[in-house]
């Protein structure tokens, strides 16, 4: 994620360096998948946590607070054995009634 999203993006900026704005311009840029754009961003904010922990940041100066995430796509979800079962099922009573396919 590091690799792929926030340095293209970001370059090599110093922690201490990072304000709002570049934040802002890098969910701007990956808009276009907005998924990985919110994963980038967690990944981003923690980083961001742990440089005021370590000292590299002041406390409560977070480039990403108030920086709005996507809101959630909807998930993909698998259809498991027992609703593939009753799809065929369904669909052996349509075929045997003379509807297939409907």
């Amino acid at each position: 994620m590091i690799d792929r999203c926030i340095i293209p993006i970001m370059g090599r900026m110093r922690a201490q360096y990072v304000k709002r704005p570049d934040v802002a311009a890098l969910m701007e840029k990956l808009a276009y998948k907005q998924a990985e754009a919110n994963n980038a961003f967690g990944v981003l904010r923690k980083m961001f946590n742990l440089a005021e922990v370590w000292g590299y940041r002041p406390d409560g100066t977070n480039p990403c607070r108030h920086v709005p995430m996507y809101p959630p796509g909807k998930e993909t979800r698998l259809i498991v054995d027992d609703e593939l079962v009753r799809i065929f099922r369904q669909l052996e009573t349509l075929e045997a009634e003379g509807r297939p396919g409907t």
